[in-house]
């Protein structure tokens, strides 16, 4: 009989998989496979829990996996930005706005 296996994606690894939230998920998924994603993995494997002990062991240069920006823009995940500064048309002189913001002011109060 072959058992159905979930998997389980989780964003965010670092700080969901620990604490209580992790633990009642795994407790409730116990045959899971889980991919975690995180930038931040936390390193707490003196206490029995952390990124690296959740999702496997790192490699000699500390990481679980790397994917860069220098890898991300290579394979055109990550497109250039372009963007201008759009001009402020709107101008309304002060005398103007500090009489307003007072008229709202005291009908507030």
């Amino acid at each position: 009989m072959n058992a159905h296996r979930d998997t389980v994606l989780i964003d965010e690894a670092h700080r969901t998989t620990g604490g209580d939230l992790g633990n009642y998920l795994m407790a409730g998924l116990p045959n899971a496979s889980y991919i975690g994603f995180t930038g931040t993995p936390i390193d707490k494997t003196a206490y029995g829990r952390g990124t690296f002990k959740t999702f496997g062991g790192a490699d000699d240069k500390g990481y679980l996996h790397k994917y860069s920006i220098a890898d991300s823009i290579a394979d055109g995940t990550t497109l250039p930005l372009y963007y201008n500064i759009a001009r402020n048309e709107l101008l309304v002189p002060h005398e103007t706005l500090d009489k307003e913001f007072l008229s709202l002011a005291d009908a507030e109060v």
